[in-house]
């Protein structure tokens, strides 16, 4: 066995393996020309091999023959310092040398290299490539400068260096110590094959059990970037038991066909122009890009199963913010529209990318212009629309038709596309794979609009505040029959029916799950995002509001039937009155600004900025005029912009005409992205917008105001994941400070998407069945009303369709009116649920059709009927808005409940996804007088209620009522039973400790006694029995 805890003995195990894979191999530089950073031989047998003839027509032989070979090396030189910002459309540099034929003689050109043929069968093409010379050489001696200094390895393509490697053993060295020597010893300048772009061209550093790689050598600014495989869901390698972990280095990327497709067909030069964060100054970079080792690994993987399996099937790609999902969108998507089978025929005639992201079009026809050398490889839908001024829809069919290789499209585009895929006679045998980018969550804008009218468009109830995404529109649209197609969803956040549709099970008992993982949890410990959790603070809100118990100068009884309310919605009500009081407001802006000015100004040398996240636009309007009011009364020099969508006005505070973004943000333009990244705007406020795809790498610092959960918690806290780095200024920390949600809450809301999201359970054919049985139990509708819907909707009958619609909609609105009459309340509540029945069936058909095949069945038709009939019955609502104008706020305090380092450390709980639609019990509206709620609220919050003790036991009986677990104990065991489980008393104790302020203050005596937590505990017990007792009456 190889003693691999000395250098040597670790390089030459690397290259008698690769060796042994039909690398050639060189124990030492003899050979190598380091004044042209070339190994002559190889490209003299290279051209030789290729072309015999034009070889010897191109070099003759003798003296004059060496004079030949001397200026074809220098001609290959010439051609690889051609700059790598080449305007002609190439790479520049080495990668376009390696790409373009050289001419030999004067009447020859040849392939630098011959790359695999996309068509196997293709025997001349294959023959050539089959003869690519594969080098790797050790202890090259590089420099004249330094003729004492070798690199480790070299590998070579047919003589051209593409690739230099570092190695370390964990026995002698650290991988810091090879980082170190490439930035302090390895300087590129007069040395051609460390030149950027125009030496090799990527450089590894290599020990048993870590790779980094990097592009640029740029002495002490070199930047090495993580080249491994993952480990337990984050950084690292595992544990390899046949030798070193980092083995998959020379064993799978270095494998001959990896490695030319890599150089053939991957890497590409990206010349960008961006705007400095913090000067502002425009400046252009020119990087080379290398894959890193999960954007190879997620591209193969899904190439190796397409070609074993074919055209239909799903996959779902889980990689995390940072991980490089353009890139790896792009290649997918070049490598798919290039793919044939082992018989030559090509596997997808067109590749669909459906994205509203300009970023990933731009740079996609960037990159595949460089490799295809063809201009239109790409052909965007929009794009082309509005050049040639033509409808989209023509737009589309025609490129499709015309079999594009990429065809790219808007998420509002989608449906379309899915219905010419599925029903277009022109495009039958035609075989599409279509690509899904992730879009992040908005609910304001154009976008979400859009997005809402195409949901609303494929039958589902979207309300106007709902959040949406491009996710949700795959997911309803991917029941559309494409046994022609194969889709693949990028996300970094799957939603539990996205796992569904898209995972695939690892074995029949298993779950569905992602085809490819780059979790959360690596990209943070690689660093490519930050964690936003460590520095998470949160205030409690307390307060007591009071009920003017004078109108118009008359005493009214509280018990006055005028004077009832419903509880849930009057609860509501009170707490959006205190969430928008002015002097709620204006404690939360003082804390916010103190603390921004004390932990966040000063950072990334005092241009750091932070947002703050509110509930609604007026929240957000008042925000606005607090902070600048507070802020001009302590002469501070702080910029602030507010956004929101539409207009609005506040008489309350002095806002009486209606006010748009633009006047509430003079000067700063339409754009208030753009607009917040100048130096003079520090501050941004935002009511749903700028939360979810928003890049602005100087934000360290959010203010939340405003309930988040599960996934729009996620993506609203990692707009501040964003790495920054210039110079000596790097941003390591960012803070939130939360007013409204807790830590623990947040914790459980990252947690699922931290490694791998799992979903808990799968949803249940049997649902549908029971929906549809339920929905038929109404008297709504009858089986002969179905049926002629359904024979008109065959025969494009509009009068049948009416009729049968009308008489369905008669009995509903007759029951309405009967029970409106006889003021029936549970008649009214038992016609909303139906209603919604109605939309919960449609909902759960379209998700399990896509699972199993319901065509022709009388599901299928009662799921049309139901699509029609959602739009034909409307609920009216039951109660009108809550009068609180007798409240009034008379104390209010912000309390501090400390930092907590909320990061996720552990594999969260399972998604869940849809369960038993529709089958849950409409409870009767509580009435009661509003002062009954506001001592309830009151109760319920810190030293301003009468009785801590009380308020502790309210709140335990409240959280005991919500908790699924704790209720369904209360209500199926006895008290003493109750009391001796270990799961309740978890869990009630998990609600004490996390009780606010006095409460909070109290729970160490009630957790100290044992008897009071058992008088705590039965008071649940009897809490959830009473509320159930009450439901039942």
């Amino acid at each position: 066995m190889v003693d691999l805890t000395y250098e040597s003995e670790f390089e030459q195990h690397i290259c008698e393996y690769l060796a042994a894979q039909g690398w050639l191999y060189s124990p030492n530089g003899e050979g190598y020309d380091a004044d042209r950073a070339l190994f002559p031989e190889d490209v003299f047998e290279w051209f030789k091999d290729l072309d015999p003839r034009a070889w010897k027509r191109g070099l003759g032989s003798g003296p004059r023959a060496d004079s030949a070979k001397g200026a074809l090396l220098d001609l290959i030189v010439q051609l690889r310092s051609t700059p790598l910002d080449n305007k002609g459309g190439g790479p520049g540099g080495a990668l376009q040398l390696l790409r373009s034929d050289v001419p030999v003689g004067l009447r020859d050109e040849l392939k630098m290299v011959q790359w695999r043929p996309a068509d196997p069968t293709n025997a001349t093409r294959m023959a050539a490539y089959d003869k690519v010379r594969l080098r790797i050489m050790r202890q090259v001696y590089y420099s004249r400068q330094k003729p004492h200094d070798s690199i480790d390895l070299v590998a070579f393509i047919n003589g051209i260096p593409v690739a230099t490697f570092e190695l370390k053993t964990n026995f002698k060295q650290s991988i810091d110590a090879a980082v170190k020597q490439y930035a302090q010893d390895r300087k590129p300048k007069g040395e051609p094959l460390l030149a950027f772009g125009t030496g090799a061209l990527v450089h590894f550093v290599v020990t048993e059990s870590e790779v980094r790689m990097t592009t640029r050598l740029d002495g002490e600014n070199t930047y090495f970037l993580p080249f491994n495989q993952g480990n337990n869901g984050g950084a690292g390698n595992p544990v390899n038991e046949h030798g070193p972990a980092t083995a998959y280095l020379w064993e799978q990327v270095m494998a001959r066909d990896t490695w030319l497709d890599i150089f053939g067909s991957t890497l590409f030069v990206d010349v960008k122009t961006s705007t400095n964060a913090i000067t502002r100054e425009r400046k252009t970079s020119t990087n080379v890009i290398f894959p890193r080792f999960h954007q190879w690994q997620a591209v193969s993987r899904m190439v190796k199963q397409i070609r074993a399996e074919n055209v239909g099937g799903r996959f779902l790609i889980q990689h995390s913010a940072g991980s490089g999902k353009t890139n790896t969108i792009g290649w997918t998507a070049h490598r798919l529209s290039n793919l044939h089978d082992h018989v030559g025929r090509k596997v997808f005639d067109t590749v669909v990318v459906i994205t509203d992201r300009t970023v990933l079009d731009d740079q996609m026809q960037r990159a595949i212009l460089q490799i295809e050398g063809k201009p239109d490889y790409v052909y965007n839908v929009d794009k082309r629309a509005r050049t040639d001024e033509g409808s989209k829809s023509r737009a589309l069919l025609k490129a499709l038709q015309d079999r594009r290789r990429i065809v790219v499209v808007t998420i509002q585009t989608f449906p379309a596309v899915l219905k010419l895929l599925a029903q277009d006679d022109s495009l039958a045998g035609h075989r599409f794979a279509v690509i899904a980018d992730e879009a992040h969550s908005s609910q304001a804008g154009a976008t979400a609009k859009k997005v809402r009218q195409v949901l609303r468009a494929g039958g589902q109830e979207v309300d106007e505040g709902a959040e949406v995404d491009a996710e949700d529109t795959i997911n309803v649209f991917a029941d559309v029959p494409t046994p022609n197609a194969s889709f693949f969803a990028f996300t970094a956040t799957p939603k539990p029916k996205t796992i569904e549709l898209f995972g695939r099970r690892k074995s029949p008992e298993a779950k569905p799950s992602a085809f490819d993982v780059y979790s959360m949890k690596q990209a943070i410990q690689e660093g490519f995002i930050l964690n936003v959790l460590p520095r998470y603070q949160n205030y409690g809100t307390v307060y007591q509001i009071a009920e003017a118990i004078k109108k118009n100068g008359v005493n009214v009884s509280v018990d006055d039937e005028d004077d009832l309310v419903e509880k849930t919605a009057a609860a509501r009500a009170l707490k959006r009155f205190v969430r928008l009081h002015p002097t709620n407001i204006a404690q939360k802006v003082e804390i916010i600004v103190e603390h921004f000015r004390v932990n966040v100004a000063g950072l990334l040398d005092g241009h750091a900025k932070a947002m703050i996240v509110t509930s609604e636009r007026k929240h957000a309007l008042r925000y606005k005029l607090a902070i600048d009011r507070y802020i001009k009364s302590k002469g501070y020099d702080l910029g602030t912009l507010v956004a929101f969508s539409g207009t609005l006005d506040d008489p309350e505070s002095g806002i009486h005409d209606e006010v748009s973004e633009a006047k509430m943000n003079p000067g700063a333009g339409p754009d208030l992205a753009e607009a917040f990244a100048e130096s003079s705007y520090r501050v941004m406020i935002a009511a749903d917008k700028f939360q979810t795809g928003f890049d602005q790498p100087l934000l360290c610092a959010m203010y939340v105001d405003k309930r988040l959960d599960g996934i729009q918690a996620v993506q609203t806290l990692s707009r501040l994941n964003r790495t920054f780095r210039t110079g000596n200024l790097v941003k390591d920390r960012v803070f939130i400070l939360d007013f409204i949600n807790e830590p623990k809450d947040i914790q459980a809301a990252f947690a699922p998407y931290y490694e791998e999201a799992e979903i808990e359970t799968e949803t249940n054919p049997n649902q549908l069945h029971v929906l549809a049985m339920g929905l038929r139990t109404f008297g709504i509708f009858d089986t002969q009303d179905v049926d002629q819907f359904v024979r008109g909707a065959h025969a494009s009958d509009r009068n049948s369709i009416t009729a049968a619609m009308s008489r369905a909609q008669d009995r509903f609105a007759q029951a309405w009116d009967q029970a409106q009459d006889d003021e029936d309340t549970q008649a009214v509540e038992r016609l909303e649920q139906f209603r919604k029945n109605v939309s919960s069936f449609v909902r759960l058909y379209d998700f399990l059709s896509q699972v199993y095949d319901y065509s022709g069945s009388p599901l299928e038709d009662l799921c049309a009927f139901c699509r029609e009939l959602a739009q034909w019955i409307h609920a009216e609502r039951t109660h009108d808005d809550i009068d609180i104008s007798s409240a009034r706020l008379v104390a209010i305090e912000q309390k501090d409940k400390g930092v907590t380092n909320a990061s996720v450390t552990e594999k969260g709980d399972k998604l869940t996804g849809p369960s038993a639609l529709g089958t849950a019990k409409v409870k009767d509206p509580e009435m009661v007088p509003l002062l009954e709620v506001i001592d309830t609220l009151n109760t319920l919050f810190d030293d301003l209620s009468e009785s801590a003790v009380a308020g502790l036991m309210a709140l335990v009986i409240q959280a005991a009522k919500s908790d699924e677990v704790l209720r369904s104990r209360a209500l199926e065991n006895s008290l003493e039973n109750f009391l001796k489980s270990e799961k309740v008393r978890d869990r009630i104790l998990d609600t004490l400790l996390a009780a606010p302020g006095e409460l909070g203050r109290v729970v160490s005596e009630v957790v100290g006694d044992g008897k009071g937590l058992d008088s705590i505990i039965a008071g649940a017990f009897h809490g959830v029995r009473l509320d159930a007792e009450q439901e039942a009456s």
